[in-house]
């Protein structure tokens, strides 16, 4: 395994000398996504996820401070009940002075057994119009994010060989399109990002 890459990391159990002791580890990719669910402190409450808001953005710093180049994403849930708008905008605005470069958005749906299941749920067309507001305030950011990564050289493994290109995705989680070559699928190789398709690729070169 050349490339360990850690998701739905838990804000309750990640402190400073985790974050640290993390980056003696070559294997360790630049990209790490959390199960941050809102960036309102009421809403964090109500959804007894522990933790404030303020809180979530140390433990982003942190990251940033040892990973500088890492892909941070996060998960948010829209529309849990109760949700006022000003609750939503503390979110909104949580994202936007955080470091995060991509979403994971999901509109509130009850999970039986929850105390939250049998809460009012708000309206659909409130759920809907959130969950879209923040959809692309992720694409947005993704775009920011490649646009930032032009010009540098990343290492990742090639997932794909045809006759026309070959995909590689790179330890920062950036799916680089390069052109054609035979015999390293599935090995790691250096390549370097020379223009952005669209939020979700990138095309380079091997470096």
């Amino acid at each position: 395994i050349e490339i360990i890459r850690l998701s739905s990391l838990d804000p309750r159990f990640i402190k400073y000398n985790f974050i640290k002791e993390l980056s003696a580890f070559p294997k360790i990719a630049d990209s790490f996504h959390f199960s941050f669910q809102s960036g309102s402190d009421a809403v964090i409450r109500r959804m007894n996820r522990g933790g404030k808001s303020a809180d979530y953005l140390k433990i982003l710093a942190h990251f940033r401070k040892f990973f500088p180049d890492a892909n941070l994403g996060a998960d948010f849930i829209v529309g849990f009940p109760g949700e006022s708008e000003k609750e939503f905008q503390e979110t909104v605005r949580f994202i936007q002075a955080s470091p995060l470069n991509y979403l994971h958005v999901f509109p509130f749906s009850p999970r039986q057994g929850t105390k939250a299941a049998v809460l009012e749920p708000l309206p659909q067309s409130i759920v809907r119009a959130r969950a879209l507001e923040l959809k692309e305030l992720g694409i947005q950011m993704k775009q920011a994010y490649r646009d930032r990564c032009r010009g540098k050289v990343f290492t990742g493994i090639l997932i794909e060989e045809n006759p026309n290109y070959a995909l590689v995705v790179t330890r920062n989680f950036l799916s680089v399109r390069i052109p054609p070559v035979r015999g390293y699928k599935k090995k790691k190789l250096s390549v370097r990002i020379e223009r952005v398709v669209n939020e979700n690729l990138c095309e380079g070169k091997i470096a």
